[in-house]
C-alpha cells in the first residue's frame, strides 16, 4: 500500500523541492499551522487500484459499524464493495471486492468507531507485529479515548511495522521475488533496532545483559516459542543469553528451542543455545545430545568454503554495519551497541536467507558495496574501542571466536556437565574435540562487542610475562623483539615499562628494523605495532610508527601505497582518545601522504579513502582538508 499526497496549496509549496515538499505535507502540525489541506490517494494491490483515502476510510467505518458492506468507487470510476468478515479468533478482515478481484485491506479494521472492536483489533495487531500486550501504550491510550484519525492510521501502521517479526515477513516475501531491498536488509530506523536488541544506555558490553533481558522478557510475553527464537538473535555477546529469562523456560520449551536451533537457526542463535543449554543442564539433562550436535556443527564449519554460512554472517554483518554508518541511523549509539544491532540483524538475514540466497554471490556483492566503508568506520570507532579491529569481521576470525565462546562456556559451566560424550567433546584432547579446535590467540581475541578497554587490567600470565621480558631484553630491534607483544595485544594489560622498552628499542635502531625482513613481514610488524599503540594508548609508540613509515619512504624500501599506509595511520591514531588530538594526528599523517603521492592512481585511491573518512567523521575535514585539496589538484593536472 503506497500513499500519494497532492497539495491543494501548490502556490505555497511549489517553491520547495519535491523531497522537502513531501516531508512538509506529511506533517499534520505544519498543514494545520498554514491551513493547508491535502487529498490523499491510496494505491492498493498488484493492479494498482487507486482510492481517495477519506472516501475509502469512511466506507470502511460504515461497513464496520453495520457489519455489512459499503460501496466505493476508485479514481477510475470502477465500483468496489467494502466487505467485512469476522475470523474464528475474533479478528476482522476488510476486503475491497470487484468481480474476481479481492483487495485485502490489512490492518484497517482498527478504524472502527466501536471502542471494544478497535481495541481488540489493536491487540491482534500487536501479536502480528511481535510486540507484547503492553506494547505501544501511547496508541492504546488514543484508541481507548476515541476513533483513530485518517492521518494517524498511517503512523500507527508504520509503528507496528518496525519490528523483527515484520522484517522477517518482508525478507521472506522479497526472497520469493526478483530481489531484496537493501532497506529491508538494513532498516534505517532507530526504533526498529531498539525493538530488535532492546532500549537502554549501556556504556559497555558487560552492561548489555540488562537491556537485553528486558527485551527478551517482552518477546516471551508476546509468544513463548517464537519469542525465544527471536531472543537468540541477541547471543552475539556471551553475557546475554545464559542468565536471561530464557533460562527459566519450562524443560519441554527448552527442548523444542534446542531442536529448532539445531535444525534451523542462524550461527549466533546456535552459539547462544549452546551457552543456554550448558547453563540449565543440571535440570535439563535431555539437552545433552542437542548441545553436542551444535558444538560439533560449529567445530566442523569451514571458513575457507565460499558457500559456508560463516561467510554469510560475515558479509551480512559488514554490509549492515556499514549501511548503519552510511545512514547514521544509530549515530548516537556507541560502537559496541551499534555492532550488537548489526550482528542481530545479520543473523536474522542469515536465518531467513540461508538456502535461498547464493552465499558466495551475496558475499562478493556485500563486501564490494560496503567493505571500504565498514573498514574505515571501524578504524574511526577505534578511538573509543581500540581492541576490536576491522579484520576481525572475517569468517576465519568469526569461526575462531565461536570456538572460543564454546571453550569459555564449557569451563564456566563445567560442574554442570556430567561424564559422557559431551564432556569428552568439551574437555578431552581428542583431535575432533573443542580443545583441538582452539586457535591461540585468535580464539581468545576480543569479539565485536568487546573493543573497549574494560579488561585492560587483565594481567599477563607468568609464562607469557617471561616470554615478553626475554624478547624485549635484546639490544637489537628485530621482528622477534616485538612479535609476542603484538600477538598478545588485546588479551592482556601491558605495563608501561614494556611499552617504554619497545619505544626505546625502536628509537635506538633509528626507526629501522634490523635483519633480513620481507616487505610483507615488515608491513605486518609495523601494522601490529600500530595496534599495540592503540590498545595501550601510547602516543609515543604511535608517533614512532609514523616515523618508521616515513623512513621506509625516505630509504626507498618499497613502502606500501599511500592508501594502505593511511590505514596503518588510522590504527595508530587510536592511541589518542581525545578527539582533537586524534583528528590532528590523522590530519598530519594524511597531509604528509597527500603531498608525497607519485601517481594519479595513488592520488585517486588516497582521495577516495580520505573523502569517505570525512563523510563518516565530518570534523576531520578541518585537519584533512589541506591534503584533500592537494590531491584534487594533483588529479586534475
Amino acid at each position: 500500500m503506497s500513499t500519494e499526497k497532492r497539495s491543494l496549496e501548490a502556490n505555497v509549496l511549489g517553491i520547495f523541492p519535491p523531497f522537502l515538499r513531501r516531508e512538509l505535507v506529511a506533517n499534520k502540525a505544519f498543514r494545520d499551522e498554514l491551513g493547508i489541506k491535502v487529498q490523499s490517494i491510496l494505491t492498493i494491490g498488484v493492479g494498482g487500484a487507486r482510492f481517495r483515502r477519506d472516501k475509502l476510510f469512511d466506507a470502511i467505518r460504515s461497513a464496520l459499524a453495520d457489519q455489512s458492506t459499503a460501496a466505493i468507487h476508485d479514481e477510475s470510476g470502477t465500483s468496489y464493495s467494502v466487505m467485512i468478515e469476522v475470523q474464528g479468533n475474533g479478528s476482522t478482515v476488510v476486503t475491497a471486492t470487484q468481480g474476481d478481484t479481492h483487495l485485502r485491506l490489512s490492518g484497517l479494521a482498527i478504524l472502527s468507531t466501536d471502542r471494544a472492536q478497535r481495541l481488540l483489533e489493536f491487540d491482534f495487531a500487536l501479536v502480528d507485529a511481535g510486540l507484547p500486550p503492553n506494547g505501544l501504550p501511547e496508541w492504546r491510550v488514543i484508541l481507548e479515548q476515541r476513533p483513530i484519525e485518517d492521518d494517524e492510521l498511517g503512523e500507527l501502521l508504520a509503528d507496528l511495522s518496525r519490528t523483527p517479526q515484520s522484517c522477517i515477513r518482508a525478507l521472506d516475501n522479497e526472497l520469493s521475488g526478483p530481489d531484496v531491498k537493501l532497506e529491508t536488509i538494513a532498516p534505517a530506523d532507530p526504533a526498529y533496532y531498539e525493538r530488535l536488541v532492546g532500549v537502554g544506555d549501556a556504556c559497555s558490553a558487560s552492561e548489555l545483559a540488562g537491556s537485553a533481558s528486558s527485551r527478551i522478557a517482552d518477546l516471551l510475553a508476546w509468544d513463548t516459542e517464537q519469542g525465544a527464537r527471536v531472543a537468540l538473535l541477541l547471543a552475539s555477546h556471551a553475557g546475554v543469553i545464559a542468565e536471561s529469562p530464557l533460562s527459566s523456560l519450562p524443560s519441554d520449551a527448552l527442548a523444542r528451542l534446542g531442536e529448532w536451533a539445531k535444525d534451523g537457526a542462524d550461527l549466533v542463535s546456535k552459539i547462544g543455545m549452546i551457552e543456554l543449554g550448558l547453563a540449565v543442564l543440571p535440570s535439563s539433562r535431555h539437552l545433552e545430545p542437542m548441545i553436542e550436535a551444535l558444538v560439533r556443527e560449529i567445530i566442523e564449519l569451514n571458513p575457507d568454503d565460499a558457500a559456508c554460512r560463516l561467510n554469510f554472517l560475515s558479509a551480512g554483518f559488514v554490509l549492515i554495519d556499514a549501511e548503519l554508518s552510511r545512514t547514521k541511523a544509530l549515530g548516537n549509539w556507541p560502537p559496541f551497541r551499534r555492532r550488537f544491532a548489526a550482528l542481530a540483524q545479520a543473523s536474522l538475514v542469515e536465518r531467513v536467507g540461508l538456502g535461498r540466497i547464493d552465499v558466495e554471490s551475496f558475499s562478493k556483492w556485500a563486501f564490494g558495496q560496503r567493505g571500504h566503508r565498514f573498514y574505515l568506520q571501524t578504524l574511526v570507532d577505534m578511538r573509543l574501542e581500540p581492541r576490536w579491529l576491522p579484520d576481525y569481521a572475517g569468517p576465519d576470525q568469526l569461526h575462531c571466536e565461536l570456538i572460543g565462546r564454546i571453550h569459555n562456556a564449557g569451563y564456566q559451566f563445567a560442574p554442570n556437565v556430567p561424564p559422557g560424550s559431551l564432556h569428552q567433546l568439551l574437555f578431552s584432547d581428542d583431535p575432533m574435540a573443542v580443545q583441538a579446535a582452539i586457535n591461540f590467540p585468535a580464539s581468545f581475541l576480543p569479539g565485536p562487542l568487546e573493543g573497549s578497554l574494560e579488561c585492560r587490567r587483565n594481567p599477563v600470565p607468568a609464562h607469557f610475562e617471561a616470554i615478553l621480558n626475554e624478547s624485549l631484553a635484546g639490544e637489537q630491534f628485530e621482528p622477534k623483539s616485538v612479535t609476542a607483544l603484538i600477538n598478545l595485544r588485546g588479551l592482556f594489560h601491558f605495563d608501561n615499562e614494556k611499552i617504554a622498552r619497545t619505544v626505546s628499542m625502536i628509537r635506538a635502531a633509528g626507526h629501522r628494523i634490523n635483519g633480513d625482513v620481507s616487505l610483507e613481514e615488515r608491513d605486518a610488524l609495523i601494522h601490529g605495532l600500530a595496534g599495540v599503540a592503540a590498545i595501550t594508548r601510547s602516543t609515543d609508540l604511535a608517533c614512532d610508527v609514523r616515523v618508521m613509515m616515513r623512513k621506509n619512504r625516505i630509504d626507498g624500501l618499497s613502502p606500501p601505497r599511500p592508501g594502505c599506509e593511511l590505514l596503518i595511520g588510522l590504527h595508530a591514531a587510536a592511541a589518542y582518545e581525545e578527539s582533537e588530538a586524534w583528528r590532528k594526528f590523522i590530519g598530519d599523517w594524511a597531509g604528509e601522504l597527500a603531498f608525497g603521492v607519485s601517481s594519479k592512481g595513488e592520488a585517486q585511491e588516497l582521495h577516495t579513502w580520505l573523502t569517505t573518512l570525512c563523510v563518516i567523521e565530518p570534523a576531520l575535514r578541518k585537519t584533512i582538508g589541506c591534503g584533500l585539496a592537494a590531491l584534487a589538484a594533483y588529479i586534475e593536472v
